[in-house]
């Protein structure tokens, strides 16, 4: 059995054994560290997932952080970093097929004024980061906008900013391919963010903070752009915008670092957790 959240494990660990089927299981991140540190209650997270993950025959982690905090605990764990299909991820349509795609999508949005892209799910650091994005489109001069998508946030438009709630794949990759950059402005989170790894292998420009990149040996300035200081975001939005030949090589850079995550090399590990 192949479980992806420590929740689950009491319930399936037990069931396993009595049939004497091997239970594998993948800690994406650290739960209990999405808590307030410190507390009763991230105390009594942390215990019951570390008894989550000693269900298990075999544990694996995305990050080495999170595979040194397990073992910290006495977990040993194979580190899997996420793998995806990079041959899919970097077949984007044409530059004039994805503008058509999301002129149809939404002809209210002026698709012709560049944008930078944040694409998450409903969890509490992507809607931080939305909420951070929000402030930085309001303090553009107006020559571009924000677009999030995901159910980080419901369908809004307000002054530069435009969240789209969950779109189709074609839209998305759409928007892959006419965004100006990806904008990740995380401030927390463990684990690996499988949507930095899909910007890269779209060959992006990406800003994003240090925690955006957590458990990727990336190098801002060659293959992304890292910064935590959010308040001269404006200002390096701006730069990319109106010279993006100056940071093409930085996309390129992107790409090539994210064919090394493709899953027909990275989940070997699993097939021989399995045989």
């Amino acid at each position: 059995v192949l479980l992806e959240y420590p929740f689950w494990a009491a319930i399936a660990g037990p069931i396993c054994r009595r049939r004497g089927v091997k239970l594998i299981l993948t800690a994406h991140d650290v739960l209990a560290k999405q808590l307030p540190t410190d507390t009763w209650l991230a105390q009594v997270a942390l215990a019951e997932e570390l008894q989550a993950l000693r269900e298990a025959d075999a544990v694996v982690t995305l990050a080495p952080d999170d595979q040194a905090f397990f073992q910290s605990h006495n977990i040993a764990s194979h580190c899997i970093p996420i793998g995806l299909d990079t041959q899919a991820a970097v077949n984007l349509p044409a530059p004039e097929k994805a503008l058509a795609e999301l002129q149809a999508f939404d002809p209210s949005i002026d698709w012709r004024k560049p944008f930078c892209l944040f694409v998450g799910s409903q969890h509490l650091p992507n809607l931080k980061a939305v909420e951070q994005i929000q402030a930085l489109a309001q303090a553009s001069d107006g020559h571009w906008q924000a677009i999030a998508v995901g159910s980080c946030c419901p369908p809004t438009q307000q002054r530069n900013f435009f969240a789209l709630g969950k779109v189709s794949d074609s839209v998305l990759q759409a928007l892959y391919q006419h965004s100006a950059l990806v904008l990740i402005p995380l401030e927390a989170g463990t684990g690996m963010s499988v949507k930095t790894l899909e910007a890269m292998a779209c060959g992006k420009v990406i800003l994003g903070t240090a925690i955006a990149f957590r458990g990727y040996p990336v190098e801002s300035g060659v293959n992304c752009l890292i910064n935590n200081n959010l308040a001269t975001y404006v200002g390096v939005i701006e730069d990319i915008i109106q010279h993006p030949h100056q940071y093409e090589q930085l996309g390129n850079s992107a790409r090539n670092f994210a064919q090394n995550y493709d899953y027909r090399q990275l989940y070997q590990t699993y097939l021989d957790l399995l045989s």
